[in-house]
C-alpha cells in the first residue's frame, strides 16, 4: 500500500498488540531476568515491523510499566518514535479486553486500519495443518479497509500468512549454508531500539539512535 501510494505520503504508524491476561503467571516473560517482560516479548515483533515499513527512527522516548497485581516485569509499554515528519507509536497492555486497531497508518491522502490478530496460531491450535489451503486465510470480518478524508471505506483484503516460509528459510540456512531468514544486524538493531526504549523510560528523557540502533 506504501509503494502503491494508496494512503498517500505517511505521517502516522500506530502499531498495537492488545491482550487480555491480567493474571501474572510462572512463565519467563513474567519473571525479573535480563530481556524478560513484554517489551522484549510481543515489542520485539512491534518494532521489528517498524523498523521494516519505514527504517530506523531518529529517536525514541516512552513509558516501560506494570499494570497488574504482582507483577515484577513490565507488562505494558507505550513508546513514541520519530523520523522527521513521521511519527511512529507502537503499545502493548494486556488488561484490555477490547483491543486497539492492530495496525493504523495515517498517510496525508488516507488512513488504513486493521484489527485482529494473526489466525496461524489459533488454527494450529484447531489441528488445521500448515499445508491446507486455507491456512493462513484471515476471514472477511478481519480485513483491514482504507478510510478517505470523505468518509469512503474501501476493504483491503489481507496476504496469506505463511509462518512455514520462515522455517523453510532456517532449513536451508542450517543444510546448505544460505542466509538466515533474519540476520545478526537486523537483530540488534531491534534490540538496540528495546534497550533505547528502556533507557528512555527509566530516565525520562528523549534518546537519539543512528541508522543501526547505537545510543549514548
Amino acid at each position: 500500500m506504501l509503494e502503491e501510494g494508496n494512503i498517500g505520503a505517511l505521517r502516522g504508524l500506530r502499531l498495537h498488540w492488545d491482550r487480555f491476561r491480567p493474571q501474572v503467571l510462572d512463565r519467563w516473560r513474567d519473571r525479573p531476568a535480563p530481556a524478560s517482560g513484554n517489551l522484549y516479548d510481543l515489542g520485539s515483533h512491534l518494532v521489528d515491523q517498524a523498523l521494516l515499513l519505514v527504517g530506523m527512527p531518529d529517536w525514541v522516548q516512552g513509558d516501560v510499566f506494570a499494570q497488574r497485581p504482582d507483577g515484577v516485569t513490565d507488562d505494558g509499554f507505550e513508546l513514541l518514535m520519530g523520523k522527521g515528519p513521521l511519527r511512529i507509536s507502537i503499545g502493548v497492555t494486556l488488561i484490555a479486553a477490547s483491543g486497539r486497531d492492530r495496525f493504523r497508518l495515517e498517510g496525508l491522502a488516507a488512513t488504513y486500519r486493521k484489527t485482529g490478530l494473526d489466525v496461524q496460531e489459533d488454527q494450529l491450535r484447531a489441528g488445521i495443518s500448515p499445508l491446507d489451503p486455507g491456512f493462513g486465510e484471515e476471514p472477511a470480518s478481519q480485513w483491514g479497509e482504507i478510510v478517505d478524508g470523505e468518509g469512503r471505506r474501501r476493504p483491503v483484503r489481507p496476504e496469506r500468512g505463511r509462518w512455514l516460509s520462515f522455517y523453510e528459510a532456517m532449513r536451508d540456512a542450517i543444510a546448505e549454508d544460505g542466509e538466515v531468514p533474519v540476520s545478526m544486524r537486523s537483530a540488534a538493531r531491534t534490540i538496540g531500539v528495546i534497550e533505547a526504549a528502556h533507557a528512555a523510560a527509566r530516565d525520562c528523557r528523549r534518546i537519539t539512535l543512528d541508522g543501526d540502533g547505537r545510543w549514548q
